[in-house]
């Protein structure tokens, strides 16, 4: 009687020679035998972020540069005057 061959796989994890219907394919893409499979665990999964219902027309990015003033007083005697942008920053005495 002829035996029957049975295809040969090799389990990426352990690296043993095992059945090849007996390998399963991990989230990770090894090729691991069923006793070593291990699912994807729920907090690595994606999660579906819902998208805007309308689109805006024309979109264009918000240019305005927000200033700050700052009034600042030496032994109470002058005051300083200074005033900070976010892309350059000038200071005024006055």
């Amino acid at each position: 009687m002829k035996r029957r061959q049975v295809p040969l796989g090799v389990d990426d994890r352990s690296g043993f020679v095992v059945p090849l219907h007996t390998l399963r394919k991990e989230w990770t893409g090894r090729l691991v035998s069923d006793d070593e499979y291990e699912d994807k665990h729920p907090q690595i999964k994606r999660r579906k972020v819902p998208t805007d219902k309308t689109k805006l027309r024309d979109p264009r990015p918000d240019n305005y540069v927000e200033s700050a003033q700052i009034h600042l007083y030496t032994n109470g005697t002058t005051p300083l005057a200074a005033a900070a942008w976010v892309n350059d920053v000038t200071v005024e005495i006055v």
